[in-house]
C-alpha cells in the first residue's frame, strides 16, 4: 500500500504546490519529536513557497495578527497586511467559524487546511477559490503563540482586495498527517535556526 498515492495528496501537490510543500516540510520536522518553534523553520528550505507564506501572532484567545506577509498575500490585499488582523482577509459572516479555527490551532495544537472562496467585487460571476493551511508554532518561550500560514488560489488575481469565505475544512491526507505528527511530539529542546523577525 505504500506505493499507492492518494488522490487528495496528488490534487494538493498538483493544484496547490506551495501549500503541499510547506505542509510536508512542517510535518517532517514535527515527526522528529519536538513541538515546533518558529526558529525551527529554515526559510531557505521553503524555496518557491516563500511568497505564499505568512506568519501570525496570537492576539487573545481566538484572534491573530499578520506579522509577516509574502508577496502573494500582499497582492490579494492590494497592500501590505503586516500588523493587520488576520480576520480582515475574510468576509464578516465567516468570523465566528474563523475564530473557532484560530483558537483550535493553538489550544489543541491541531494544524488545519481549509477551502476558501471570494466573490468578485465587481458584480460578475467570477470567483477566486483556493486553500489556506495554518500550522501552529511555539515562540522562544515555548508558548503556542504563533502560526505559519500558506495561502494559494486557483484563479487569476484581478480585483484586490479580496474577502474570503470559508467553504469547508479539508479532509485530505495532509490534514491527517499533520494531526498524526503531533500525537508523537515531545518537549525535548533541539537546535533552532534563525527565522524571520
Amino acid at each position: 500500500m505504500k506505493n499507492v498515492v492518494s488522490f487528495q495528496a496528488f490534487h494538493m501537490a498538483k493544484n496547490y504546490p506551495a501549500i503541499s510543500a510547506v505542509v510536508e516540510y512542517w510535518t517532517s520536522l514535527a515527526q522528529n519529536g519536538d513541538i515546533l518553534r518558529r526558529g525551527d523553520i529554515d526559510p531557505r528550505q521553503l524555496g518557491d513557497s516563500l511568497s505564499y507564506i505568512f506568519l501570525l501572532d496570537r492576539v487573545g484567545v481566538d484572534r491573530a495578527n499578520f506579522r509577516i506577509c509574502g508577496t502573494y498575500l500582499t497582492t490579494l490585499f492590494g497592500e501590505d497586511a503586516k500588523g493587520r488582523p488576520f480576520e480582515e482577509l475574510f468576509a464578516v459572516q465567516t468570523y465566528p467559524h474563523l475564530h473557532h479555527v484560530v483558537q483550535r490551532i493553538w489550544d489543541s495544537a491541531v494544524p488545519t487546511i481549509f477551502n476558501v472562496v471570494a466573490e468578485n467585487q465587481f458584480g460578475t460571476d467570477e470567483k477566486l477559490g483556493g486553500k489556506i493551511a495554518l500550522l501552529p508554532l511555539r515562540d522562544a518561550f515555548g508558548e503556542r503563540s504563533k502560526a505559519i500560514g500558506v495561502i494559494q488560489t486557483d484563479g487569476r488575481i484581478k480585483y484586490p482586495p479580496y474577502s474570503f469565505d470559508i467553504k469547508s475544512q479539508s479532509d485530505d491526507i495532509f490534514a491527517k498527517n499533520t494531526s498524526d505528527a503531533y500525537k508523537v511530539l515531545s518537549n525535548k529542546p533541539k537546535g533552532r535556526l534563525s527565522f524571520w523577525s
